[in-house]
């Protein structure tokens, strides 16, 4: 999870008529589609055999307590998989609600939650470059409560992800750092085409540990690989 990555959509353009319609180039027409949208992606459910249903919806400012509730739980049940503990989280309410609300005003930045039965529980969020140089790419974090891991609730925020950055005319490549002592995340980005750019050797020093930050990235579109 990415605890320290802690902005309303624009008014739609007015109709023109007809006759005053020109055609845009592919290119003009997908940037000022993108950009009409701002950082806001089409709800998605996934159904649960169990009977429970899991929404997938871009977060606003109104869901800055729920969010930081989760946060916290997820703080509180895996220490061991998070490089910020519970006592260093101190976002209060408003400080979350300024930032979800960059979160929907920056068109390089998006942040997505999961909810099942009306209560965030899990959450992705990504923010590409702000220098012209690094605008094409971004680091996303991610967190799902342990109650709802292993039920395909990860996979589904990282797809909607990608889905977005599909879709964005600038992003060209999302990164993300995952704790050597979590095999199984890392398997899970592996299965969606990252692959390991470098590695930052004892990072971080968690419970007496030392762990190593694992770099991984994929490209977007018709973008080279990433070598490994």
């Amino acid at each position: 999870m990415s605890a320290e990555d802690r902005a309303s959509a624009p008014r739609p353009p007015l109709a023109l008529p007809a006759h005053a319609v020109t055609r845009e180039n592919p290119a003009t027409e997908r940037a000022r589609h993108y950009h009409a949208r701002v950082s806001t992606t089409a709800p998605r459910t996934i159904g649960f055999d169990d009977g429970h249903v899991a929404k997938i919806r871009t977060a606003d400012p109104d869901d800055a307590a729920p969010v930081l509730e989760s946060c916290r739980r997820v703080l509180r049940e895996l220490p061991a998989q998070n490089v910020v503990t519970l006592e260093e989280f101190t976002f209060t309410d408003e400080e979350e609600r300024k930032l979800l609300q960059r979160y929907v005003d920056e068109p390089g930045w998006l942040f997505v939650v999961v909810e099942v039965d009306g209560r965030i529980v899990g959450q992705c969020n990504f923010r590409n470059g702000k220098r012209k140089a690094m605008q094409h790419s971004g680091n996303f974090g991610i967190h799902v409560e342990a109650k709802w891991r292993s039920r395909g609730i990860g996979t589904a925020l990282i797809e909607t992800l990608l889905a977005w950055a599909e879709d964005s005319p600038v992003i060209q490549r999302v990164e993300l750092g995952v704790l050597s002592t979590n095999p199984r995340a890392r398997s899970l980005y592996e299965r969606l085409g990252f692959v390991v750019v470098g590695v930052r050797e004892r990072a971080f020093l968690i419970a007496g540990e030392f762990v190593d930050d694992v770099l991984m990235a994929r490209w977007i579109g018709d973008g080279p690989a990433p070598r490994s």
